[in-house]
């Protein structure tokens, strides 16, 4: 695909998402974005997809958060992924749920889980 169009088909992405999430956008300006955010998304999906696949369908979303002010920047110094995207059957509402946890957020396996390391 052209990088133009390409482009095009994105920027009409955040305008759909910009009026479908308006209220919480409205809300949200009001305050800066976090120095680091964790996210989580969930798909509800016609049928199960690979995971590869799964993940490469969070690039606009993700880029639209940083768009919207959500977070600073998806870099791994502004934001964490915990883990592949979670995917549920749904035929009558297909739908990306995102979960974003803000704050400084350190995952330290050794603290977390009483010294020992898991291998995180």
């Amino acid at each position: 695909m052209h990088w133009a169009v390409e482009r095009k088909r994105r920027l009409q992405y955040f305008d759909t998402a910009d009026l479908l999430c308006a209220k919480v956008v409205r809300q949200r300006k009001k305050y800066p974005p976090s120095v680091q955010t964790t996210l989580a998304a969930t798909f509800y999906l016609w049928s199960s997809m690979d995971q590869d696949n799964l993940m490469a369908r969070l690039k606009w979303p993700v880029d639209w958060l940083i768009h919207a002010g959500f977070i600073v920047d998806d870099s791994p110094a502004y934001l964490l992924h915990l883990g592949i995207p979670r995917q549920e059957i749904d035929r009558k509402y297909q739908r990306l749920v995102l979960q974003l946890t803000e704050g400084n957020l350190q995952l330290n396996s050794e603290e977390n889980n009483g010294g020992k390391n898991n291998g995180l």
